[in-house]
């Protein structure tokens, strides 16, 4: 009997904002009862120093181990939960903090699901907020960059605001938003951190990953997005799934690189085997919803039968509209048959 689904991710850095209603209102507007609650750590690895310990020699560190890379999780269980919880996971230059209340105090995504009764799960992923614990060294430097976040989580073009920008714009509240920015305790590694949340949510996973990694900097990995597609090159990636055959059902996960999938996602279509197989196509962006592009996804995985029933939600929604998400997504669900 084959597994229904598996899912394959592209690495990308999703960004969450605020959230919508009056600057004024303040957190925990419909009251909630918290049948449980807690926090744990999942994934991550243990090295070892070189030598042999010596007790005696508390601070010579050899044969020392040191467990990190883990991600952080915060739960909670309302009474009468649903079936089904709610996992969040920040974006660059975020943590958890982005799930809770918003920089002027309203009801972030943490109370908003949990008020309509789903499980909770706030996460920090590796090598960052409550999970700082990593295994890799890396030289943190106070450099002075709060203008460069107003920007990229498109409020507007600092000191300017965006028209219609649905964000609050007095002082106090553009300060607690400066003051959530969280940085890096170690690299950046997407697959670091898809194997802590592969442990969370007990799945099986895949990442796409180039041979040849993409930079850090985001205008830099960008410009290469662009020049690949104007080329339409295949840009080489590690691997293969071992057991795709064990799977009917394969979800494809994937960032809208220049209104079109990566070129390395039709890589990955075009050197598997998705015969018979159903795709289900999922897309986040910063602005754009799915394209269009994703009727290609048939073209490049012979066989494959391409739900047309996509998911691809815009970043100015995730900003400004929280409710029409969560709209969007059950009504999504259970128009493809995967929620009640």
């Amino acid at each position: 009997m084959k597994r229904r689904f598996k899912s394959y991710s592209f690495a990308l850095l999703a960004m969450a904002a605020f959230c919508a209603g009056t600057p004024q209102a303040s957190a925990w507007e419909r009251p909630v009862t918290i049948e449980g609650q807690g926090s744990f750590m999942a994934g991550g690895k243990t090295v070892t120093a070189p030598g042999s310990y010596d007790g005696a020699k508390p601070t010579d560190f050899a044969g020392h181990t040191l467990h990190g890379d883990h991600a952080y999780v915060f739960w909670q269980n309302p009474v009468k939960a649903k079936k089904y919880g709610m996992v969040f996971l920040h974006g660059y230059g975020q943590s958890a903090k982005t799930w809770e209340t918003t920089p002027d105090g309203r009801d972030g995504f943490q109370n908003i699901f949990l008020s309509k009764g789903y499980p909770v799960y706030l996460v920090d992923e590796p090598r960052r907020g409550k999970a700082g614990r990593s295994t890799v060294p890396m030289h943190l430097t106070a450099q002075p960059d709060d203008q460069l976040w107003f920007n990229t989580f498109r409020i507007g073009e600092w000191p300017n605001y965006y028209d219609n920008v649905a964000v609050p714009k007095d002082k106090e509240s553009l300060s607690q938003f400066f003051h959530q920015m969280t940085p890096d305790t170690g690299a950046f590694d997407p697959a670091v951190v898809a194997d802590a949340i592969a442990k969370i949510a007990g799945a099986d996973k895949f990442e796409i990953k180039t041979v040849k990694a993409y930079p850090q900097a985001y205008r830099e990995t960008t410009d290469i997005a662009k020049k690949e597609q104007q080329d339409n090159a295949r840009p080489e990636i590690v691997g293969k799934p071992e057991n795709l055959k064990d799977y009917d059902t394969v979800f494809l996960g994937y960032p809208i690189w220049w209104s079109d999938l990566p070129m390395a996602v039709y890589t990955f279509l075009e050197n598997n085997d998705f015969n018979g197989k159903t795709i289900v196509p999922f897309c986040t962006s910063a602005g754009s919803y799915m394209t269009g592009k994703e009727s290609r996804i048939a073209e490049h995985a012979k066989g494959a039968t391409v739900l047309n029933k996509g998911l691809g939600l815009p970043g100015r929604m995730s900003q400004d509209d929280p409710k029409a998400v969560k709209s969007e997504v059950e009504k999504w669900l259970k128009e493809i048959g995967y929620a009640k």
